[in-house]
């Protein structure tokens, strides 16, 4: 009876350790068999499947484990190709290809820069397990070529397949969607200059804000463009693009561009012009900063509008132009100063992984000539078009900041759109642009916020 069980199940003395040994596979099996084994008080159990079928199954193994105050359940099903681990409440699936790619042991992968070193093409498509181990501490697997590999439970929990969209951010921040009546009353504190440059909490407390609503403030900034630089750079890097670094301007149509004018500006994000992802000059900044420096007259106040809620209602209420949004490209130009950037896009951009709203883009003063698309498409998108402009033109999506020399503003640019009202006098401005690995490091290494 023993030739016919796929796995070598060993009780090792005095250890809490299960070895299982694929000796070969049946190619029909028509027997089941239960063995129990009582080690210290602790009790494994394991069900070896026979099936009367080409399908060659391993088995499972549940280990139940107990004490006066905790109690831990981990139970495996293993097939010919690949485990299904259950722990704790995750569920997920491990081929065997998988967890050889996944080795983390140090010849596979150095920790020092959280680089894999072996190739994965070069890992045997059809690998199997000499041995799979399980212990209170993890999984524990022997290959072919007796090379060993271990799995530590939490190590699983964090990594195992699936397991990043379960797990979500890792923290309570979520994006909170607003109109201008919630954000007045939900968003919190300015961080203060000095408290910023001086303390990880502020730089914390900042990056919590910026994550949830899309806008954040920084207070007590003296009004010069090296003492903005200073508080920016606390987040990442500045983004070089053909504006400079840091750009101080005025109503000087020093740029071909409209925000170089005293002129009124509808709400729209920057640089539709720009890719994403990499490379001097060509980047869709995630981070937009502007600060006022002076300004003698009167107006100037800039709309901000949650462009996440605004397309999040029209997913709700408009599925068909939703998509369409997410489906027809659009052309983003700027012609002038010696310069022809042209960039297609999406007005709606999702996450590959989550598939949740991750950039908008809207800007009718960059958008080139639909040339590009077939009369369907060209009819479809102003349909779209006009119904997304409304709820991001409705009054009430709105949220009104008055530029104040001190009070610096950061927003996201790939979610908030802003805009200018006309003003009078003069007025001096200075700002810059944060790409968005900069800003997913911050969130991250700041804010311990999973992106």
């Amino acid at each position: 009876m023993a030739s016919l069980v796929p796995l070598l199940f060993r009780r090792l003395s005095r250890t809490l350790t299960t070895s299982v040994r694929r000796q070969h596979l049946l190619k029909s099996v028509s027997q089941r068999q239960t063995y129990q084994l009582q080690i210290n008080q602790r009790h494994w159990f394991s069900t070896l499947s026979k099936c009367p079928s080409s399908i060659h199954t391993f088995g499972s193994i549940c280990r139940h484990c107990s004490s006066a105050n905790t109690e831990k359940k981990v139970t495996f099903d293993l097939t010919d190709d690949h485990v299904i681990a259950r722990l704790q409440d995750k569920t997920f699936h491990c081929s065997y290809f998988w967890l050889r790619d996944h080795c983390q042991c140090p010849e596979c992968f150095d920790v020092n820069t959280n680089q894999h070193l072996v190739a994965t093409d070069t890992v045997d498509p059809d690998i199997v397990p000499k041995t799979l181990n399980c212990t209170e501490e993890g999984m524990n697997i022997v290959w072919p070529d007796n090379h060993e590999t271990c799995y530590p439970w939490d190590w699983l929990l964090e990594n195992g397949p699936g397991q990043h969209l379960a797990n979500g951010n890792g923290t309570d921040h979520k994006h909170v969607l607003w109109d201008g009546a919630a954000l007045q009353s939900q968003l919190p504190a300015d961080v203060g200059f000095d408290e910023l440059l001086s303390t990880d909490e502020a730089l914390k407390t900042l990056m919590e804000t910026l994550y949830k609503y899309g806008i954040a403030f920084v207070c007590n900034v003296p009004p010069t463009e090296e003492d903005t630089q200073t508080a920016v750079e606390r987040i990442g890097a500045i983004l070089d693009t053909f504006y400079g670094k840091m750009w101080t301007f005025t109503a000087d149509l020093a740029m071909a561009d409209t925000a170089f004018t005293n002129a009124n500006l509808d709400s729209h994000t920057d640089t539709s012009y720009f890719y994403e992802p990499a490379g001097l000059n060509n980047v869709c900044p995630s981070l937009q900063v502007l600060h006022c420096l002076h300004h003698d007259g009167t107006g100037g106040e800039n709309p901000m509008v949650d462009g996440f809620r605004a397309v999040d209602t029209l997913r709700r209420n408009y599925p068909e132009h939703f998509d369409t949004l997410c489906r027809i490209p659009l052309i983003g130009q700027y012609i002038g100063d010696s310069r022809n950037l042209s960039t297609p896009y999406y007005t709606i951009a999702l996450n590959p992984i989550t598939h949740e709203i991750e950039h908008v883009r809207f800007n009718v003063y960059d958008r080139g000539p639909l040339s590009h698309l077939s009369e369907e498409d060209i009819t479809a998108y102003y349909k779209a078009f006009r119904i997304l402009a409304q709820e991001i033109r409705d009054p009430s999506s709105i949220y009104y900041v008055i530029p104040k020399p001190g009070r610096m503003m950061i927003f996201d640019n790939w979610r908030v759109l802003h805009g200018r009202k006309g003003f009078t006098g003069k007025r001096i401005m200075t700002g810059c642009y944060v790409s968005r690995c900069e800003y997913l490091n911050r969130l991250r290494t700041a804010a311990n916020i999973r992106v």
